[in-house]
């Protein structure tokens, strides 16, 4: 028993030397050399060259933020991405917008391919970061602007600020402004019985979210909440919600009762997104989770090329 006691001892402390390696080597990816190579270095293997990227950088005020347009048409659509996610949530659905009209990813500031921008971010950051982008990109509106999940509370700000550049706004289940603090009480009175999965997502609730530190885009998101706050209603500009038929937004785990009422509370709360419009509908696409673009980019493309052919055939 004591020598598989050390075996246990031993294997426990290896897996967390492996995963610290782990965890140094993603962080270290994103930051550029600052000295020339070591002898070591120049005699390992050369790896292979990364593929360069279509689209272009483009400085919008002291960093440049990567852009990527492609197909032709009057109404351009701009892919915006969920909080920490890059262009690579567009895999499955940019080729096929750019068949029928033009579209346009993007990374915001701190994201894969674009530079790190002033911290902490908010929802006013990413919209002047975006409207500069597009004006020295030569991308003239109107827009449709798509947005997936952090990403819809993203959008309505830019729409607010820039009404008559935007002709629709499509959000696939998105966040609403008001689900930290409706989730929060949906949960039960605290209790020494939670289990360790309840008890993080208290803590996360009550305190955890308003930290930008605790994403790696540095978002202040109570920010965010405020300013899309102050953004009403849309009048008639038309308005898609793609909602999720599967709630998988969160990490498994909760009660079982609590994660049902956060489900329908998170339908219900897209529901109002599109009540944001005279024209706003809502679509839920059964069987498929939160992470739509890929797992089901159907219904996203063919929601677009809907708003597009009714845009530019009133």
């Amino acid at each position: 028993m004591i020598q598989h006691s050390k075996k246990i001892t031993v294997s426990i402390a290896l897996l967390v030397f492996v995963l610290a390696t782990v965890g140094c080597t993603a962080v270290s990816e994103r930051v550029e050399p600052t000295s020339a190579p070591t002898a070591i270095a120049t005699t390992s293997p050369t790896p292979a060259p990364r593929p360069t990227l279509p689209g272009d950088k483009i400085d919008v005020g002291g960093y440049n933020l990567y852009i990527d347009c492609q197909g032709t048409g009057s109404t351009t659509v701009i892919l915006e991405s969920g909080l920490d996610g890059d262009v690579v949530t567009w895999k499955d659905v940019y080729p096929e917008v750019a068949k029928f009209t033009r579209v346009c990813r993007y990374d915001r500031a701190g994201l894969a391919h674009s530079d790190y921008g002033p911290i902490p971010r908010d929802a006013e950051l990413t919209t002047e970061d975006l409207h500069t982008l597009l004006a020295k990109a030569n991308i003239a509106p109107p827009y449709i602007l798509v947005g997936h999940s952090f990403g819809g509370l993203l959008i309505r700000r830019y729409a607010f600020h820039y009404p008559d550049e935007i002709t629709g706004m499509i959000f696939i289940d998105s966040l609403h402004e008001d689900w930290w603090d409706e989730a929060l009480e949906l949960l039960p009175l605290d209790s020494s019985s939670d289990s360790a999965r309840l008890a993080t997502f208290r803590l996360y609730l009550t305190d955890g979210w308003r930290n930008p530190a605790g994403n790696f885009e540095s978002m202040d998101i109570p920010a965010v909440v405020e300013q899309v706050r102050e953004t009403g209603n849309f009048g008639d500009t038309p308005i898609t919600v793609i909602t999720a038929g599967k709630f998988t937004v969160l990490n498994p785990g909760l009660p079982p009762e609590l994660e049902t009422a956060l489900a329908n509370l998170f339908i219900e709360e897209q529901s109002r997104l599109a009540a944001l419009s005279t024209q706003g509908v809502q679509i839920i696409i059964p069987d498929t989770g939160h992470n739509l673009p890929r797992e089901n980019p159907q219904p996203i493309i063919d929601a677009i090329q809907e708003m597009v052919q009714a845009i530019n055939n009133p």
